[in-house]
């Protein structure tokens, strides 16, 4: 089930229109999963109330951008609509937004899913997640958040186990392809079966994640299984001029792949159909930076 939690927390619906991800979402995660770490919370039980609107100021101040305001009743209320929580009061179930005081005078409690609620029972799941929240939405602001936490538990991600990196990797791959609609960022080649949306594209990690810890969608592309090997092995590189670029290794009159390789040299990267997901800058450096000389 923790699959299906990652998929859903890299999935997070979140408001773009001030030209960034707004952060309330991901901080409220942040601030339930202290709660319950600290024992003031439990997994089906998250009482809106000073405890949670302390964590969740405190690691909103890490960060905010431009005009985001630490307004927690709304992702309280609207982050039931990924299918991972749920509000309810002393008279039932929440079905409206309300302001802070409100949500005071009802007493209202927040809870994860119940089909997640085992997998956040465990402290070391419970890590996890938060590391996984940390890479997808703060990874610039991993070590400020870190600082400013409360409560942290002896297990290390670092010691993850491979099951659930294969998890973490499924999540980030589905939200790459998906802003690039399953399409090549070098090539274009789209292809996605019906009833599963079998694809031949994957999302190809710019800085790799043993290294950055940065799961982004800016700091992924989605390349089909042929530019992802080369990329990965340095004979093609994206690079912040938004174009790419070809190792000079590359011969083209040794083989026809080789030649299809080098005629990608100076070509447009393909856009993200969200320009706010465009590869980073630092990303696409570190890359060029690498390109087989």
């Amino acid at each position: 089930m923790i699959d299906s939690l990652l998929e859903v927390i890299y999935g997070l619906n979140r408001d773009r229109s001030s030209g960034h991800e707004k952060p309330h979402k991901p901080v409220l995660l942040l601030a339930a999963l202290e709660l319950i770490d600290k024992g003031l919370a439990s997994p089906g039980n998250v009482p809106f109330g000073d405890d949670l609107r302390e964590a969740f100021g405190r690691f909103f101040a890490v960060v905010r951008q431009g005009n985001d305001k630490p307004t927690i009743e709304n992702p309280f209320y609207y982050l039931q609509s990924d299918g991972l929580w749920s509000v309810r009061t002393a008279q039932g179930s929440l079905m409206a937004p309300l302001g802070v005081n409100q949500l005071l005078e009802v007493q209202a409690v927040g809870s994860f899913d119940e089909r997640y609620q085992p997998v956040l029972e465990s402290e070391f799941n419970r890590e996890c997640i938060r590391e996984s929240v940390l890479s997808r939405f703060f990874p610039k602001q991993r070590d400020a958040l870190r600082a400013v936490m409360q409560y942290r538990v002896a297990p290390k991600v670092a010691e993850e186990p491979v099951e659930y990196r294969v998890q973490r990797d499924s999540a980030f791959r589905k939200v790459v392809v998906d802003i690039y609609d399953y399409q090549c960022v070098a090539c274009g080649m789209r292809i996605r079966l019906p009833p599963d949306g079998l694809t031949f594209v994957d999302a190809a990690h710019l800085i790799p994640f043993s290294e950055s810890h940065n799961d982004h969608p800016s700091n992924g592309i989605a390349l089909c299984k042929n530019h992802h090997w080369a990329m990965d092995r340095n004979l093609i590189a994206p690079g912040d001029d938004g174009r790419w670029h070809v190792s000079p290794l590359l011969k083209q009159q040794r083989s026809t792949g080789e030649a299809a390789l080098l005629g990608l040299d100076g070509q447009e990267l393909l856009p993200p159909h969200d320009a706010k997901f465009f590869p980073a800058a630092d990303s696409l450096r570190w890359r060029l930076e690498r390109l087989a000389k």
